[in-house]
């Protein structure tokens, strides 16, 4: 797993939700930002490589949290383009931690 990519995208998702999100989200981003705070530790890469998952799966479970995430906008393209960018972090995420689940 290439934890420098994870942060990056973990920093990329906190960035996201703190400028798009609202009270709904907020135990998502106290885990964001516990996450990410994990990741610049001094931990071994296992160990981060652990957290990262825990992580993933309190933050996009079947239901609930960040999996059914939506921003909803009255102008379609902002909508669209806030969306996709959600979702395009969100993929890469998964892309990455789907081996280790």
């Amino acid at each position: 797993m290439n934890i420098e990519r994870v942060l990056e995208l973990f920093e990329n998702l906190e960035l996201f939700l703190r400028m798009n999100g609202d009270i709904t989200i907020l135990s998502s981003y106290r885990i964001l930002n516990q996450t990410i705070e994990f990741l610049k530790s001094e931990e071994d890469v296992k160990e981060k490589e652990r957290y990262v998952i825990r992580s993933y799966k309190a933050l996009f479970p079947s239901k609930g949290a960040l999996s059914e995430f939506y921003i909803w906008d009255n102008d379609f393209e902002k909508r669209k383009s806030l969306n996709e960018s959600f979702e395009a972090i969100h993929n890469e995420l998964w892309s990455i931690v789907k081996d280790y689940r």
